[in-house]
C-alpha cells in the first residue's frame, strides 16, 4: 500500500511506519495487532483527507480529536468513502477497541486470521477510494494547465485565475512541467513558456526554485550542455538563489560555452531572444564570471563581421543593466585588447544598426 497521495510529510511518515509494522504482524500471525494497526492507518488517513478537503472554515485540531466513529461518518458526508466502505468499516472500529482487554472477555471477540484479514483488505479498500478522491481533486490539474498552455489560447489572466486552485504538489508538477514542455514540444516558444513560469514562481515554495537550481549544478558538473540550457533558461530569475561559487560555477560554465563557440554555427539567436546574456551582469562582483564576461564581449568585438546582427544583440544585453562605472571598467579593458579600427568600426555599426531599427 502506497501513500503517495498524502501530502502531510509527519503524516506520511507515521502512515508508512505503521504500515511496514502491519505488515510484519500480519506475516507472524499477530492478529490483533493488526486489527488494531488497521484501525490507527485509517483513522490518521481519514484526518488528513478531511483535512484537505475541508473548506478551510475548520481547525485541524477539529478532526484529530474526532473518535474513528466520526471520522468516517463525516467522510462519508463527504463523499469521501463510499457508503458500502462506511458501514464495513464498523468492523475495523469495533475490533479496533480489542486494544482495551475488558472488551475482548465482555465480547469475547477473538482476533483470527479471517477477521485481521478482512480489517486489512477494507484498509486498502478506502485507502484506494481516498486516494481517487485526491486524483480527482489534484492529479492531472496541473496537465490539464499544460495541455491548455500546449493546445488552446491562455491568457496570463487565466492562467493566474487557474493556479490559484492548485495544491502546492499542483503547483511544483507545473512548475518543473512547463520546463519539459519546453523540451518536448519544439513549436512552443520558450519566451512565451517563461512568460507563465515567471507568474508561477511568486506562488512556488522558494525551496522547489532552489532545487531546479541544483539540479542545474548536476547536470554543470556532468558537463551536459543540451539537457541543462532550458533549465539555465528558466531558471535564471533565481541564479541569486544560489551560493556564490554555484553561481560562478554555472555562470562561467555558459559563459566558457559562448566564447568557444563564437566562430561556429552557434544558435546565438536562440539565447538573445531569450535574453540569456542580460543574466550576467548581475553577477559581476564575482571575479571569475567578470573576467569571463570581459572575455566574451572581447571576442565578440574580434569576431564580429557585417550583417551578423546577433553581434549587436549580444552586446547589447551584456551591457543593458551596467553600471557607468562598470561599463567604463570593463569598455577600458576591451580597448585594451583590440584594435582600436575594430573597436570604433564595431561601435560606428552597433549604433547605426539601432538608430536604424
Amino acid at each position: 500500500m502506497d501513500f503517495d497521495f498524502i501530502e502531510d510529510s509527519s503524516y506520511k511518515h507515521i502512515l508508512n511506519r505503521d504500515y511496514k509494522e502491519l505488515e510484519i504482524c500480519l506475516n507472524s500471525k499477530a492478529h490483533k495487532a493488526v486489527m488494531v494497526l488497521c484501525g490507527s492507518i485509517l483513522e490518521l488517513l481519514l484526518i488528513e483527507t478531511l483535512i484537505y478537503f475541508d473548506d478551510h472554515n475548520s481547525k485541524k485540531n477539529d478532526y484529530t480529536n474526532l473518535h474513528l466513529n466520526d471520522l468516517l461518518s463525516k467522510s462519508k458526508e463527504k463523499g469521501l468513502i463510499s457508503e458500502n466502505s462506511f458501514y464495513l468499516s464498523y468492523v475495523v472500529k469495533d475490533f479496533r477497541n480489542l486494544i482495551h482487554p475488558g472488551r475482548e472477555i465482555r465480547k469475547g471477540e477473538i482476533p483470527d486470521e479471517d477477521t485481521s484479514q478482512i480489517c486489512v483488505s477494507l484498509l486498502r479498500k478506502i485507502s484506494n477510494e481516498l486516494r481517487l478522491k485526491f486524483k480527482a481533486n489534484t492529479q492531472g490539474d496541473a496537465e490539464k494547465i499544460l495541455f491548455k498552455i500546449q493546445f488552446e489560447f491562455i491568457s496570463i489572466d487565466t492562467f493566474l485565475n487557474l493556479i490559484s486552485r492548485l495544491n502546492k504538489t499542483e503547483k511544483k508538477k507545473l512548475f518543473y512541467g512547463l520546463i519539459e514542455l519546453s523540451y518536448s514540444d519544439k513549436t512552443l516558444s520558450i519566451v512565451e513558456l517563461k512568460k507563465f513560469h515567471k507568474v508561477l514562481c511568486n506562488f512556488i515554495d522558494v525551496q522547489i526554485r532552489l532545487d531546479l537550481g541544483n539540479e542545474l549544478i548536476k547536470k554543470v558538473v556532468n558537463l551536459s550542455f543540451e539537457s541543462s540550457v532550458n533549465i539555465f533558461i528558466f531558471s535564471l530569475d533565481d541564479i541569486d538563489l544560489l551560493k556564490t561559487e554555484d553561481q560562478e560555477l554555472v555562470l562561467c560554465y555558459f559563459l566558457d560555452k559562448f566564447i568557444s563557440s563564437i566562430n561556429s554555427n552557434f544558435n546565438y539567436d536562440f539565447y538573445v531572444n531569450n535574453m540569456v546574456f542580460t543574466i550576467f551582469s548581475n553577477f559581476l562582483h564575482v571575479e571569475k564570471v567578470k573576467n569571463q564576461f570581459t572575455e566574451l564581449l572581447v571576442k565578440v568585438f574580434f569576431n564580429y563581421s557585417e550583417n551578423i546582427y546577433y553581434f549587436f544583440d549580444i552586446y547589447g544585453q551584456c551591457i543593458l543593466n551596467l553600471d557607468l562605472s562598470v561599463f567604463e571598467e570593463i569598455n577600458s579593458e576591451i580597448r585594451k585588447r583590440v584594435p582600436l579600427s575594430r573597436y570604433n568600426k564595431f561601435i560606428s555599426d552597433y549604433d547605426s544598426f539601432f538608430l536604424l531599427s
